[in-house]
């Protein structure tokens, strides 16, 4: 089980309501890390999911700042597929630092190059670095 300390908790609740996309998923992935009590579980928090986290804050963030979500660890675990990421890369309303980084992040992946099932594939493994962690962060929020 992971533990995540209070302090996390206390500055995470901040950043969710106003905290910039950089510092939230900076912070998420700290906080992941310092969460995992094996040591050899650190060596598998991959490049990619911290890249995956940076991607997606900051399209959150800037939903957020546009009233459309309440950002919430819920949230983020609820909106953690490929077809979602493939769907906010497509928004004409966002930066274009953020469209870039969905649409690297995909490519990444090989979204431009594969079907989408391998796509799929290679982006839940990806994906499966967080799942356990925001569901524990979901049930600490309720959110």
């Amino acid at each position: 089980m992971l533990q995540i300390s209070q302090d996390s908790k206390d500055i995470l609740s901040k950043l969710f309501i106003d905290g910039d996309a950089k510092t939230l998923s900076t912070t998420l992935s700290q906080s992941l890390l310092n969460s995992i009590d094996r040591p050899d579980d650190l060596a598998a928090i991959s490049l990619n999911a911290k890249y995956l986290m940076n991607s997606l804050m900051l399209a959150m963030v800037e939903m957020r700042d546009k009233g459309e979500i309440l950002l919430t660890p819920k949230y983020i675990l609820d909106n953690l597929t490929v077809e979602r990421f493939i769907e906010l890369s497509d928004r004409s309303d966002f930066s274009d630092e953020t469209k870039l980084e969905l649409k690297s992040f995909l490519r990444l992946h090989g979204y431009e190059c594969y079907k989408l099932t391998t796509v799929a594939e290679q982006f839940g493994y990806t994906k499966s670095y967080w799942t356990e962690y925001l569901r524990q962060l979901s049930k600490e929020f309720l959110g």
